[in-house]
């Protein structure tokens, strides 16, 4: 179920955000405006400054999760979540900050606005913020990330194959009669 909540939010912030213009570097060395790329888990490169053609991004990922009730049908599940948020800008470090503020702020817009995902997962709220240390910001690169918390409800366990129970007219072990 985590990794469906995971492509839930990237599917929510696809579509929301595909209107936005972030500050993008070409390849010819100029700035273009575009959607951020939203990436499941880690960005497709190594090293953070490595590749800056894929800014701007929001890498999605499971950070922890635990199970808030019993087993049963009334049971569920959370999940916090982290966002990498990232943005490059050649502009000086104040204007990349407030780039990196702007994808943060509607990063979060996007997800409050959608307070319930595929009919299953719940955000909680706070949605907590925060941004890179001073010294770890790297111009022409800026990190900041976003936490949230989601609850879901929690899967049925499979029955024991050995144990046959009649479920929804599956009918009775050989044998045996009602």
């Amino acid at each position: 179920m985590t990794f469906l909540l995971c492509k839930a939010v990237k599917e929510l912030l696809v579509r929301e955000l595909a209107g936005q213009g972030f500050s993008t570097p070409m390849a010819d060395g100029s700035q273009a405006f575009t959607a951020p790329n939203i990436f499941l888990f880690d960005p497709p490169f190594k090293r953070s400054h490595s590749e800056p053609e894929h800014y701007p991004f929001v890498a999605i990922r499971p950070l922890e999760g635990r199970d808030l009730e019993a087993r049963g049908p009334s049971g569920k599940d959370q999940v916090n979540l982290s966002m990498l948020c990232a943005v490059h800008s050649e502009e000086s470090k104040e204007a990349g900050l407030m780039e990196l503020c702007n994808l943060i702020f509607k990063t979060r817009l996007a997800l409050l606005g959608y307070r319930l995902l595929g009919r299953r997962f719940e955000l909680m709220p706070p949605a907590a913020w925060a941004l890179a240390e001073a010294e770890e910001q790297e111009p022409p690169f800026y990190r900041g990330g976003i936490e949230a918390t989601y609850t879901y409800p929690m899967p049925i366990p499979d029955l024991n194959p050995e144990e046959k129970v009649d479920i929804y007219g599956a009918g009775y072990p050989s044998g045996q009669e009602a």
